[in-house]
């Protein structure tokens, strides 16, 4: 009974109650939830939230999916307040369930029964896609800026041609919509000739994934896009550094690679070692 044919396009994620286990938050949510509610440019109904909430309860059981646990999950649900189209709470459960997860055979009551493998590295797809409409949304606050060698010691002698260079990290947060803080991200930027220059690099670490890996690349490539986005407040994070520094680049430093079309004039400083 849970198992139909896939959408062509992945149903989304409501990210105000994604992973939320507090029962009476999700139903006063729902309670309070306006006609028009979007996120994305994406309506999310009442009965879609409840079967969002449903499909996440039965998926942290790893016991398998059926009608019985999300209807379960449903009516403990609606008895905490949240109101509802149940038909169209279990709709949506099913959606989520054929697109998100894999089939693993069936129960003994011959129906098909999905569990997620447990994965210590990698997240699933469900969260993937979560977490990914959660970076597209996500504002960037630049929380603070150091002077660093990119370079470790061992390498020194190899690279003695650029111990002048001016080296920066910019540790940021991103915030969802919500205001929490969820990631943690690094850039790094270099002073040479008179140029401020973005580095082709980017770190990045979650709060709720401390070992996340992400094969597909779509990740680094979001956050890439983003870092792009607030370019403008990055650099001038590292600007107001480098006077608060007193700072100036020397004279001849030799440029790394960088992202070309991300090359800023700085104004001139005095340095002092």
């Amino acid at each position: 009974m849970r198992l139909t044919t896939p959408n062509r396009t992945l149903p989304a994620i409501c990210l105000a109650v994604y992973g939320c286990g507090q029962l009476e938050r999700v139903a006063e949510f729902i309670s309070a939830l306006p006609a028009d509610y979007r996120e994305e440019g994406v309506r999310f109904t009442a009965g879609q939230i409840a079967g969002q909430y449903a499909f996440e309860q039965v998926k942290l059981d790893r016991k398998g999916y059926d009608t019985r646990r999300l209807l379960r999950c449903l009516s403990i649900l609606n008895n905490a307040g949240a109101v509802f189209p149940t038909d169209e709470a279990l709709a949506h459960a099913d959606d989520l369930i054929n697109n998100f997860t894999a089939d693993f055979g069936h129960d003994e009551d011959g129906e098909a029964t999905f569990r997620i493998k447990a994965q210590s590295y990698r997240l699933k797809k469900y969260d993937c896609h979560a977490l990914w409409a959660r970076i597209r949304q996500a504002d960037l606050l630049v929380d603070s800026v150091s002077r660093e060698k990119l370079f470790d010691a061992e390498e020194s002698d190899d690279l003695s041609f650029m111990d002048d260079s001016l080296d920066f990290r910019l540790t940021a947060h991103l915030v969802d919509p919500q205001g929490e803080k969820f990631a943690s991200v690094q850039q790094y930027f270099t002073v040479t000739d008179g140029r401020l220059s973005v580095e082709d690099l980017i770190d990045y670490d979650f709060t709720d994934y401390p070992n996340f890996h992400d094969e597909s690349g779509n990740t680094y490539r979001l956050i890439e896009l983003l870092t792009e986005k607030f370019i403008d407040r990055s650099v001038g994070a590292v600007k107001n550094f480098l006077a608060s520094q007193n700072m100036t680049p020397p004279s001849e430093v030799q440029k790394r690679e960088t992202i070309p079309e991300y090359v800023y004039s700085v104004s001139p400083y005095s340095f002092n070692q």
